[in-house]
């Protein structure tokens, strides 16, 4: 049964006051930090290390753990220090650890000696064993519950340990014939080696002159394929952006090859066949074609999820998705036509003074004319009974000022829209 090395102690100021504190505090844990002793034998516990730090102040208590023979691990309290004996009419510290097992004090404690690096336990030890446990003492043989405690204990090994020594002196290593002979064979064969060296070296001197010399030519030689290389390397990338000017050329010729004769052979798309009058018309064609294919799309996923194609889980992230994408193309959608009627009012804006000078150069109407246009419908047969040029002529300004009324309408609906969207 080996212990852990012990860990350092603190140095209180009173052996006794320290023990008092550190005791109060260990046993009086409770939950799973609580030291493994009975409630009943806690507070003689107590009072066995209290008494053991009053009569030896150089055995401090303390906790620790602790693993037995059988792998087990606990948390125990110990007493660490050393033990005073006299021997020869000298006085020694005997390096000691002193364990108080789980059924302590109805069991003895388990002492161990914890010797220094300098000295090592006696073999063959009738108290002693390999370990460091002191197991025949005859304190611990006769442990009687609850008159035996820690002070006598202690007291008798430091009687018993003198008469019969535990602990000798390291004895220095002593050196093995065969590693003796194994040193000085190596010391010999280096010193061979050595001789060997001087007597080859002017030759190996010279051999490697030669070989720096060849090193040399070969490094100037090297400097001049390098050259090579480099100018060659320059060449090919020359060569290279040639050849691409070359294709890129060629490729802009068989564009303009297949564009000029794709309609000679037929194969115009239809796509291509219509375009849209100007930029924003394509963007609004664009627009309507992306809602209405992602109206598409929701229209399929709801007959799939009522056919239970497709989970429910992805149904809504995929719905979720393309409602978003559609949000944003109709927002688009609004804007270009925003955009587009702000267009035709410039235009319409731009095209005003030009009607209006048309308007002054025509000659005024006859009074069926006037008469057609202040009564609206219901004078429509007078102007159809004039003669030809009236009637063109009529007709030309009723459209006129119906288009300049709606036009009047249109601005004020978009001017409604903008100082809403600004408010």
């Amino acid at each position: 049964m080996a212990p852990p090395p012990p860990s350092p102690s603190p140095s209180p100021a009173s052996g006794a006051q320290y023990a008092h504190q550190f005791l109060n505090t260990a046993l009086s844990q409770r939950g799973p930090s609580a030291l493994p002793y009975a409630e009943d034998v806690k507070w003689l516990i107590r009072n066995h290390l209290v008494a053991l730090a009053d009569a030896f102040p150089s055995l401090h208590p303390k906790a620790a753990l602790f693993t037995h023979n059988d792998g087990r691990a606990a948390h125990l309290l110990q007493a660490d220090g050393t033990i005073p004996i006299h021997h020869a009419g000298a006085s020694y510290n005997l390096p000691a650890v002193l364990w108080l097992p789980e059924p302590y004090p109805r069991s003895p404690p388990l002492v161990f000696l914890s010797p220094t690096r300098d000295m090592v336990i006696k073999p063959h030890h009738p108290l002693v064993d390999r370990s460091g446990l002191v197991a025949n003492a005859p304190y611990l043989r006769s442990w009687v519950f609850p008159s035996s405690n820690l002070v006598d204990l202690v007291r008798s090994l430091s009687h018993l340990f003198p008469a019969s020594p535990q602990l000798a002196a390291r004895p220095p290593p002593t050196e093995d014939p065969a590693e003796v002979y194994k040193r000085n064979a190596i010391a010999k064969l280096v010193d061979m080696a050595y001789a060997d060296a001087a007597t080859l070296r002017p030759a190996r001197e010279t051999e490697v002159d030669t070989l720096f010399a060849m090193q040399a030519t070969l490094r100037s030689r090297g400097e001049v394929v390098s050259d090579g290389v480099r100018k060659m390397g320059e060449e090919k990338e020359a060569l290279e952006r040639r050849l691409q000017d070359v294709m890129m050329a060629t490729d802009l010729m068989e564009a303009w090859v297949m564009e000029n004769t794709k309609g000679a052979a037929g194969d115009t798309e239809a796509d291509e066949a219509i375009e849209t009058a100007d930029v924003l018309s394509k963007q609004m064609l664009e627009c309507t074609a992306a809602d209405l294919a992602l109206e598409d799309t929701i229209y399929a996923l709801d007959k799939a999820i009522q056919e239970g194609s497709v989970p429910f889980d992805g149904y809504l992230r995929s719905v979720r998705a393309l409602a978003r994408e559609q949000f944003f193309q109709r927002v688009l959608s609004t804007k270009v036509n925003k955009a587009q009627q702000q267009a035709q009012v410039a235009r319409m804006a731009a095209r005003a003074p030009q009607c209006q000078a048309r308007i002054d150069n025509v000659e005024p109407p006859s009074e069926a004319v006037d008469g057609a246009i202040a009564a609206g419908p219901e004078a429509d047969a007078a102007v159809e009974q004039q003669p030809l040029p009236v009637r063109q002529l009529g007709l030309f300004m009723k459209i006129t000022i119906n288009h300049l009324q709606l036009d009047c309408c249109f601005q004020a609906i978009v001017l409604v829209q903008l100082c809403s969207s600004a408010g």
